[in-house]
């Protein structure tokens, strides 16, 4: 089970399914952008509405005008929107803020509890990696992952790896650069925010980093853990096959 920690808004626990997504290119404009997904009914039948972005108050209005026993339903928001709480309260629905919408998918069971800020999740777990992005000389390392690795095997990635139990993700990726390539000083630019990539029943919480590498260390040796890398300029990466959220993840560094 996984279970998420946001910022309680209002109202108790409620079972259900995601039924509804806001996909995120669009914008709000009443009842446009929003696109009902119906879920399973057999034993969870109230709704539970995920919304992205920051949806205005008059979007929300339009969503009620269609869904009964609102004291039922739930709601997860990105990003509220000013006066959320008031109207929330005014229904009796119970809603949580600030967990990103990438953890979630049309159909899942889910319980939360707005007074407490929780979000459950049968069925799902979540495994955070670090993301270890290295540069030199204006070129950015990418490497191609192996056959014997546990996922996205063939695609091009950033160095990568568990966070082990006890170590803190700082930790983690000084020790990934030393094992992944051997490097002995390689100094740590910058930290961005997490990055959830969702693949079937696993969320993946990525936490980036962006390395550099001075003159000495900068012939590396691989390790099993890779079959090639490449010296690129980041114009070239859209020619790679890379793995999920590595576009994402030079933006969460400064670097798109």
């Amino acid at each position: 089970m996984l279970k998420l920690k946001g910022d309680p808004l209002c109202g108790g626990p409620v079972r259900g399914y995601i039924n509804l997504t806001q996909v995120e290119s669009r914008e709000y404009s009443g009842s446009g952008g929003m696109t009902h997904v119906s879920g399973s009914d057999d034993h969870l039948s109230n709704s539970v509405y995920v919304l992205k972005g920051t949806p205005p108050l008059e979007a929300l209005s339009t969503l009620a005008e269609g869904t009964s026993r609102l004291s039922e339903c739930g709601f997860i928001f990105e990003k509220p929107s000013r006066g959320l709480v008031n109207l929330l309260s005014e229904w009796n629905a119970s809603a949580v803020a600030g967990i990103p919408s990438d953890y979630f998918r049309a159909g899942d069971p889910v319980s939360i509890n707005g007074a407490d800020g929780t979000v459950e999740m049968d069925n799902i777990c979540a495994r955070e990696v670090v993301s270890c992005l290295v540069q030199s000389g204006g070129k950015t390392l990418i490497l191609k992952r192996s056959e014997s690795v546990g996922s996205w095997q063939g695609k091009w990635a950033a160095v990568s790896g568990y966070i082990e139990e006890g170590e803190t993700p700082t930790e983690t990726a000084f020790k990934e650069m030393k094992e992944e390539l051997s490097v002995k000083r390689p100094t740590l630019v910058r930290r961005g925010s997490p990055i959830v990539t969702r693949k079937e029943g696993i969320v993946w919480v990525s936490h980036p980093f962006l390395f550099a590498l001075d003159d000495s260390d900068k012939v590396i040796k691989i390790d099993w853990e890779h079959t090639d890398f490449r010296w690129i300029t980041l114009d070239e990466l859209p020619g790679f096959d890379t793995v999920p959220g590595l576009g994402r993840m030079l933006s969460a560094l400064g670097l798109s």
